[in-house]
């Protein structure tokens, strides 16, 4: 498991719900390689419909390895046990450009840095 890896997971919303989702990994590195809690954003079918892009958001598609065009969500970090995110089932690895995209994206989502006026 590396950071841009993408698992097929059921995920567990604070709502209650549990849904498989896309998780992205978003930590690596030989210092995580024995962790058992893993840090995932969501990745999902991208509905926006023509709306913009926030600055939280991370557009993908099939060039990313996904089978349709994909919206990874920045706001929220899930931390998930390793184990139920490998069971899931591997779906591809994002490129270097795509982890800076997420990379930038996480800022604003986690307020880190302030979002963009008029977005």
């Amino acid at each position: 498991m590396a950071r841009g890896d993408v698992f097929n997971a059921s995920l567990k919303f604070p709502d209650g719900q549990e849904k498989r989702k896309h998780l992205v990994v978003i930590q690596g590195g030989p210092a995580y390689d024995a962790s058992r809690q893993i840090a995932t954003v969501v990745a999902s079918t991208d509905r926006r419909n023509g709306r913009p892009l926030r600055d939280y958001e991370v557009s993908c598609g099939s060039a990313d390895g996904f089978d349709h065009d994909t919206l990874i969500d920045c706001r929220w970090v899930f931390t998930m046990p390793r184990d139920e995110v490998i069971s899931g089932g591997f779906i591809t690895t994002l490129s270097p450009m795509v982890l800076a995209r997420i990379d930038a994206a996480l800022l604003v989502g986690l307020q880190i840095v302030p979002q963009l006026p008029g977005t």
